[in-house]
């Protein structure tokens, strides 16, 4: 196998690693996030879903996830790629243009997936359980905004 091969070799398994060692921690972190059995169950109740309704939120939820696994792993490895084209000594200016424009690409059907969901969302639910999801965003916010504008102001030291 000639040295070029065993590095690039080198480099493939250091990519695909580095994937799965990602994929494992953010499998960790949604476990430690929470129970989403439970939250899915908190949020038919207070919303008040049909079943119909509910199954079709499971399965919106499911497809959405599973769309976006695979663009987050395409995007990290652009990205991954990009940095290693940038540390080259002489990067080739048109293939960090075509690889910066793969990256938009993904992160622009990122951004499509998500409001598909969320235009999908509006066909499921009824006007007042939008409003009743609204409502509760706004909610999840507002002890945030309240630190925010009521912590106290440091006052800068002058150089």
């Amino acid at each position: 196998m000639a040295p070029n091969a065993r590095k690039e070799r080198k480099v493939e398994m250091r990519v695909k690693t580095l994937l799965i060692a990602v994929g494992l921690v953010l499998l960790m972190a949604a476990a430690a996030l929470g129970n989403p059995v439970k939250d899915r169950v908190r949020f038919k109740q207070k919303l008040n879903l049909s079943d119909q309704q509910a199954e079709q939120l499971k399965e919106l939820n499911f497809n959405t996830a599973k769309e976006l696994i695979q663009m987050k792993a395409d995007l990290k490895t652009a990205q991954l790629e990009m940095k290693r084209m940038i540390a080259e000594r002489n990067p080739d200016k048109e293939a960090l243009f075509r690889k910066l424009d793969e990256i938009s690409r993904i992160q622009a059907e990122m951004k499509k997936v998500h409001l598909e969901k969320k235009l999908a969302l509006r066909e499921i639910l009824t006007e007042e359980q939008l409003d009743k999801v609204r409502e509760m965003k706004q909610r999840q916010f507002q002890p945030h905004q309240f630190k925010m504008k009521h912590r106290p102001q440091l006052k800068r030291m002058a150089c």
